[in-house]
């Protein structure tokens, strides 16, 4: 059941991103380390679990261990993903 709720979030995750190849996009991190920075034209890879966001342009990027992330929202304008280490991860779109 648990790898099943897994795979749930990480095509959740996908099926958004998908959506927003090339686009801009500001991810906003809270927790234990806060951060704000943009993307200005998105790609995406997953390797081994872990996806990167990075800029197609710049050499701006964040991984993020899906494995950590335990809850995923999703809206019109944005992910959220709440990971095991009291960090939150918005990607507004």
């Amino acid at each position: 059941m648990w790898l099943k709720r897994k795979e749930e979030q990480k095509e959740k995750i996908l099926g958004e991103l998908n959506k927003h190849v090339q686009k801009p996009i500001v991810i906003n991190q809270t927790g234990f380390i806060s951060s704000k920075f943009f993307i200005n034209s998105l790609t995406y890879e997953i390797k081994l679990d872990t996806l990167t966001l990075r800029d197609e342009k710049e050499n701006t990027y964040i991984s993020i261990n899906l494995n950590q992330v335990y809850k995923v929202e999703t809206s019109k304008n944005s992910i959220q993903m709440f990971l095991d280490n009291d960090t939150e991860i918005c990607i507004q779109i």
